[in-house]
């Protein structure tokens, strides 16, 4: 039993410059998935609220998931679902696109995202005209805008982000004194102002 028992602390003793050597390489090398900055993973996940203003407006939410490949350029996936006013009857349009942007870090844990994208939004006008359902349109936009983010912890960013955005769709109207409505086989162009506040989860 003692010669065990001296070869157990014989070894302790010998090993903990081994550990701690060991442990000085580790960290002198790659950072663990829990010392990495929000803003040096490559993944996220973003959930948000956003508004239109110009020529129509409306509210609602939407989700994105980010990639960035590269230190100066990334990516988002995103889809939106708003309600938006219009005197047809009640309107629901669901945006899906994508951006790309450029990350510019100003600050420690602050950073600035110019963006320029292409999106599909997917319009319904449920109207109560008699012989008239809903009136359907797809639209298509491109958009460009600036966004600033600031990173909460490791994990956790918070984000404001605005662009103009320019879609091209069919005219929607009333006729017949406003007992009809109709989707337009010309096309019409329309802007909108977006803006949207959401935080984002950093993998």
């Amino acid at each position: 039993m003692r010669p065990f028992l001296l070869f157990a602390i014989l070894f302790s003793l010998l090993s903990r410059p081994l550990i701690a050597e060991e442990n000085q390489i580790a960290r002198q090398g790659e950072p663990s998935s829990f010392e990495k900055d929000a803003f040096d993973r490559s993944f996220a996940l973003g959930v948000y609220a956003l508004n239109w203003s110009g020529s129509y407006r409306g509210l609602g939410v939407g989700g994105r998931v980010r990639w960035e490949p590269f230190d100066l350029l990334g990516v988002d996936l995103y889809s939106e679902h708003l309600v938006v006013e219009d005197d047809l009857g009640f309107r629901h349009d669901h945006p899906i696109g994508f951006s790309l942007y450029v990350p510019i870090e100003l600050f420690d844990n602050f950073r600035v995202r110019p963006l320029f994208g292409m999106c599909a939004v997917f319009s319904f006008t449920e109207t109560e005209n008699a012989g008239v359902e809903s009136l359907d349109d797809i639209l298509f936009g491109l958009h460009a805008g600036v966004g600033a983010e600031f990173a909460l912890n490791s994990f956790l960013s918070i984000y404001l982000e605005s662009q103009l955005t320019g879609y091209l769709g069919h005219e929607r109207y009333n006729s017949a004194g406003g007992w009809t409505a109709h989707v337009g086989d010309n096309l019409d162009g329309t802007f909108i102002v977006s803006n949207a506040l959401g935080f984002q989860i950093h993998l």
